[in-house]
């Protein structure tokens, strides 16, 4: 994989992140794998630009979402989020996850903010909106920013509750300006 990646990267992640199971472990291993190699940089930039892109094209006309699946359309943005996590999770340079920061915390808002726009109609049979389906995309954003800030930011965030608002649909905005603050 590493060999295909370090040759073709673009075709390999779009490859990887069009598999079933985002969170099967061969697939997590094979994201921290590829986050641990020389490889993990240009990995998570190419992730960055990926979860940008799958936010401007949220937005989607309907005729399009049918045309790709609404599942496949669905899924996409949290499939980047899951890789994006393995390979920040296990990258050794922090400095590339803060100089990435204006893009990636915008890119995790915007899904969390939209996630929790269809937390509030969810469909019938929807088995993912039981589960908080916002809360990938806060664990992610927890993840950056603990990869950024000093422990004690987090820690200050943790007690003033800023996850729990930004996964809680009435108290986003609360969540939002604890973390603008």
């Amino acid at each position: 994989m590493f060999l295909l990646a370090h040759s073709h990267p673009q075709p390999v992640l779009d490859s990887l992140l069009q598999a079933c199971l985002p969170t099967d472990s061969d697939m997590v291993e094979v994201w921290r794998s590829l986050g641990r190699s020389v490889l993990g940089c240009q990995i998570l930039v190419c992730l960055t630009e990926k979860l940008r892109a799958a936010g401007k094209s949220s937005h989607r006309s309907e005729c399009c979402t049918r045309e790709l699946g609404s599942s496949q359309a669905a899924l996409e943005p949290r499939t980047i989020t899951h890789a994006l996590c393995e390979v920040v999770s296990v990258l050794q340079r922090k400095t590339l996850v803060q100089r990435l920061l204006p893009y990636l915390l915008p890119g995790l808002l915007r899904q969390v903010s939209e996630t929790l726009g269809e937390e509030l109609a969810p469909s019938v049979g929807d088995l993912e909106s039981a589960d908080m389906p916002g809360s990938l995309f806060v664990a992610a954003l927890e993840l950056v920013l603990a990869r950024c800030l000093d422990n004690r930011w987090l820690r200050l965030l943790r007690e003033q509750g800023a996850w729990a608002s930004l996964a809680e649909p009435r108290a986003h905005s609360t969540g939002v300006c604890l973390l603008a603050r």
